[in-house]
């Protein structure tokens, strides 16, 4: 019953941190049935990394749960980054194009669900 009534505004003046946490936090509030799911993040066509969303509802703030690290991160950059510096895959990616809602890299990414959502921004 709480994660329907879940409010998605966010009274915090932008910037390039923001904008960052704001995709996670947009994603759970388009699609609040992705709470506790498994998500996908691809470094290349063949190899990918498991994390599950979460809602925090005492920080009132959308998490991803890195199952490889066993750690929780605030954005889905922070979970990339936090992999690659471990050395599990070189060069840059972008979060959103890459992460996906199935083990499958040509399924439902999370860039298709934000770009194709009436949501509008805060």
């Amino acid at each position: 019953m709480g994660e329907q009534l879940m409010k998605c505004d966010i009274d915090i003046p932008p910037s390039k941190r923001q904008k960052r946490e704001e995709v996670l936090q947009e994603l759970i509030c388009i699609r609040p049935n992705l709470k506790g799911k498994i998500v996908y993040f691809f470094s290349t066509l063949d190899k990918y990394f498991e994390g599950v969303l979460f809602y925090n509802t005492k920080e009132k703030k959308a998490q991803i749960y890195c199952n490889k690290r066993n750690q929780m991160f605030k954005t889905f950059s922070q979970w990339i980054n936090s992999l690659k510096k471990r050395g599990l895959f070189k060069g840059f990616r972008s979060a959103i194009t890459t992460i996906f809602l199935e083990p499958d890299p040509i399924s439902l990414s999370i860039a298709t669900i934000l770009h194709n959502s009436d949501h509008k921004p805060y």
